[in-house]
């Protein structure tokens, strides 16, 4: 950080893989092409081993003060990533992406260093529930999923607020998923896993009454039905997140997030039986 110039660098580090530096530098260009409130791009690397921002300064909406500035905030903000969802949507048969998704996760679990044989048979075994438990609803082969660039870690502490103006950071992690993602992330608080099978079955049953609802992205949480197919999904989505992110040669233990989450998703399992 060099808060004289007012710049900041991102700097890869050795030895990391460079997919989340590089979907940073993409989603960021094509946000900011879009009008969304992102800290501009000032320099790249031609090699994509760094790049540099403006420098921002601002409070995440979940440390301010005023309750009811956060929630408005949160509401524009969605807004503007429901934007470039909407702006990058593409419609593909369910069972295509279904596939897309359970493969990519089975070559994250045979890459990861950390994983046992157990351990992968386990998340193997979790994985083929959520993916059965989509396939065997009704008209399966014909449905249809919309899928769009998501922030992909869309939460309070990733929007910054400075007196009345506010930030879009962190977008690492942005990629193509279902659209609604960053809709549930924010309003199941899918970053604080501990709790989600709970809480993803209250939204099945009743959607999300947390006020921030965005007609352009949720009309497909509508039925029931769609909300339990989404619900399923918006766990592989995150469970592929979680496995990318540990797939790191150089960690030498998971991370909290990717195990709590298994936790959760063994328990959402459970309810699918019930």
């Amino acid at each position: 950080l060099d808060h004289r110039s007012g710049r900041a660098w991102s700097v890869l580090k050795s030895g990391f893989r460079p997919q989340f530096m590089r979907r940073e530098l993409e989603s960021r260009t094509l946000a900011i092409e879009l009008g969304l409130p992102v800290p501009a791009i000032l320099e790249t690397d031609p090699n994509g081993a760094w790049f540099s921002e403006d420098y921002i300064s601002g409070t995440p909406t979940n440390r301010l003060m005023d309750v009811v500035e956060a929630k408005v905030i949160e509401k524009k903000a969605l807004g503007y990533v429901s934007k470039l969802s909407l702006a990058t949507a593409k419609d593909l048969l369910l069972s295509d992406y279904l596939f897309e998704c359970t493969s990519e996760i089975g070559l994250l679990l045979q890459r990861n260093h950390l994983l046992s044989g157990t351990e992968r048979e386990r998340w193997a075994l979790l994985v083929a529930r959520l993916a059965g438990a989509i396939e065997q609803r009704r008209d399966f082969s014909q449905r249809r999923v919309t899928t769009g660039l998501a922030h992909g870690d869309f939460q309070p502490g990733n929007i910054l607020v400075d007196r009345g103006a506010f930030w879009l950071i962190d977008w690492e992690y942005s990629t193509r998923r279902q659209l609604g993602y960053d809709y549930l992330v924010m309003g199941l608080h899918a970053r604080a896993s501990k709790g989600l099978a709970r809480r993803l079955a209250e939204f099945v049953a009743n959607g999300l009454g947390n006020g921030l609802f965005c007609d352009s992205i949720c009309q497909g949480f509508q039925e029931q039905d769609s909300r339990f197919i989404g619900a399923n999904l918006f766990l592989l989505e995150e469970i592929l997140l979680h496995l990318e992110e540990n797939d790191n040669p150089q960690f030498f233990r998971l991370g909290t997030g990717l195990l709590c989450l298994m936790e959760e998703a063994q328990q959402w399992c459970i309810r699918l039986e019930v």
